[in-house]
Parts: C-alpha cells; structure tokens; sequence
C-alpha cells in the first residue's frame, strides 16, 4: 500500500511526496493479543529491551497468535502519532508456539474447550508429564513427538490433518 505525505517547501508551497518505505525484520515474544481484532498484537523484542504494536497487515490470515509466542518476519516500520513504534507485518511471520509452562497450559485448555478439562486438569498433566519424563523441555519434546505420530497415522489414512 503507497502511502502520501505532504512536504512544505521553502517557497510555503505544499507537494504529495510518496512516503519512504524502511523494512525491519521482527523478532520476538508476544506479550498481548487483542481479543477483539486478533490481528492488533503487541512483542517484546528482547535484543532491543523493547515493546512493539504489530499489526497483520496482509489479505490471508495465519495461524492465530498467542501470548508467549515467538514470531520471525518482515514489518513495515512507522511511528504511529497515538501508539508509537508500529510494525506492519506484510507476509506471514514464521510462529514458534511458546514453551513455557503457562502457555502450555493454556494450550491444553483451550484444545480440549468444552471437555470439561480446565486449568487445574490442565497443571495436573503438565505436572505428570514432567514427572514421568525428568524436565519440562522433555515433556515438550514427548508431546511434540504424540502430535507429529498422530498426524503421520491419520495423515496416511485420510489425507493431512489441518491444525
């Protein structure tokens, strides 16, 4: 999307100037998510010590964003005069789902929605999970091995399974 900017010359006379695009390649931890307009989202980039306002500025949605995520992508970098520094993310940012306990957890929540398996179910599992398998990285690992085993099975019977 071309974006205009009016330029005073020295003259006092007004020109359209096309606005300089500047690219910035993104890299972080999503801190928020906004649960109204799921594509407004704010990261901590931690090699800078600071925080973004992101914006999915592209026609097809990926995959939804959590907090606790880890993104890698391609922004349009502006200032934005109400909220600051903004990246506009213009292609579908590469997501590393979040590996700590409490976005597990909300993973397990929100996946076995309407199950009746809430947060308590949800601690009680990971817990086990790390009990059984000696750490939370390899109890990571165990579920990543369940899911990827689970949709090789299915993926060879009916086709690929879609997250």
């Amino acid at each position: 999307m071309t974006q205009f900017v009016l330029q005073e010359n020295s003259d006092g006379s007004v020109n359209l100037v096309k606005k300089k695009q500047v690219l910035a390649e993104v890299c972080g931890k999503v801190k928020y998510v906004n649960n109204k307009n799921r594509k407004l989202f704010s990261i901590h980039a931690e090699k800078m010590n600071r925080d973004f306002r992101c914006i999915l500025n592209y026609p097809n949605p990926f995959c939804p964003v959590r907090e606790g995520d880890a993104i890698f992508g391609i922004a349009e970098y502006e200032v934005d005069p109400r909220y600051g520094d903004t990246l506009n993310l213009i292609q579908a940012p590469f997501v590393v789902l979040g590996e700590d306990k409490n976005t597990i957890i909300k993973c397990f929540v929100s996946a076995l929605r309407g199950t009746g398996f809430g947060t308590m179910r949800a601690h009680s599992l990971l817990d086990e999970l790390v009990i059984k398998t000696g750490s939370i990285s390899n109890a990571i690992n165990s579920l990543d091995s369940m899911a990827s085993f689970y949709n090789y099975k299915n993926e060879s019977d009916n086709g690929p399974v879609l997250p």
